[in-house]
């Protein structure tokens, strides 16, 4: 079922988070915040001043975060009264953990603070390389993970520093490398390049066979967006079609690990052909009557003058789906 976006902007906006506050449901479309209603629409809350980076929950104070990088962030206990702070300390993407919400200051720098009103930011610096960009930040557990092009960097509450814990990815270094992430299960699963790992703050394991190996044609590997519901996981995966085309989609792939005599493995179902457009993020939410699994997406329109126009898009489904 779709979800209608109204927009007016001649460009197409960016694609951003979907975040779920005080039971309802928050999504970023390039320079707004929007909030999903009763009639399937998203309502504009905040238009703020450049590209959101992301929305976060500062967890103290439970205020919902909307981050703008060098313009600094807006808060809000509903989600339609905003307050501007100018720091660039929680200019976004943001995560929460342990009473504290984190903030990517730089390439190299994270930043932290126990609320958002009047907060103190600590800074942590020399995470990796600045020529290194951060492509998400997470929570495993109650550590911080932060990702980056060359790997992931996970708080070490006894050293009160971030520990680079996946060293070989220097060898593998790409931008689009941890841009997804969601933590199941006592893991935190996170797309690469080249496919799929999980990560449980000690270990890794690398998942792409289960997901290149689906016996059909049009399957690409890459994965486009996670979600979890508690029980099953869902992968968005993307077909070898450029995301610039007429009917693009993803495979919607429902998983979950079960036991097996020669140890635990996943068990993947390749449910759906998404013909919605090129997906970027997914969430399970409860809308007060149904679960729901909502994607949003950006669907490809037409070329003009060397420019790609795109329309964005949302989408959901009920669960289970099994």
């Amino acid at each position: 079922n779709a979800i209608t976006i109204y927009h007016t902007s001649a460009l197409p906006p960016s694609v951003g988070g979907l975040l779920e506050f005080n039971n309802g449901l928050y999504a970023v479309w390039g320079a707004a915040v929007l909030q999903l209603n009763s009639d399937n629409q998203f309502d504009a809350r905040l238009v703020g001043p450049a590209t959101c980076t992301g929305l976060g929950i500062s967890p103290t104070d439970n205020r919902l975060v909307a981050g703008f990088g060098s313009s600094g962030y807006y808060h809000s206990t509903d989600g339609i009264t905003w307050t501007l702070v100018s720091n660039t300390a929680g200019g976004g993407p943001f995560t929460s953990s342990r009473n504290r919400i984190w903030s990517v200051q730089n390439d190299s720098t994270i930043t932290s603070a126990s609320d958002v009103v009047t907060p103190t930011w600590t800074t942590y610096s020399n995470i990796g390389t600045s020529t290194r960009v951060i492509t998400g930040i997470y929570t495993l557990g109650d550590a911080p993970v932060v990702a980056k092009e060359d790997g992931l960097w996970m708080y070490d509450r006894a050293a009160n520093a971030f520990r680079d814990m996946t060293p070989e990815y220097q060898r593998f270094a790409h931008p689009d490398n941890f841009t997804v992430g969601q933590e199941i299960n006592g893991w935190l699963y996170l797309n690469t390049r080249r496919g799929i790992i999980r990560f449980n703050g000690f270990e890794t394991e690398g998942l792409g066979d289960y997901f290149q190996n689906p016996a059909i044609t049009n399957f690409g590997g890459r994965i486009k967006a996670l979600a979890s519901d508690g029980v099953w996981a869902y992968a968005c995966v993307d077909t070898p079609t450029s995301d610039a085309t007429t009917g693009k989609a993803v495979w919607l792939c429902p998983f979950t690990e079960i036991e097996s005599p020669g140890g635990d493995e996943l068990s993947i179902h390749t449910l759906h052909e998404l013909q919605i457009g090129d997906v970027r993020n997914a969430i399970s939410f409860y809308d007060g009557t149904n679960p729901l699994l909502i994607f949003s997406s950006r669907r490809f329109m037409a070329t003009a003058a060397s420019v790609d126009y795109y329309q964005p898009l949302a989408a959901y489904t009920r669960l289970p789906l099994r």
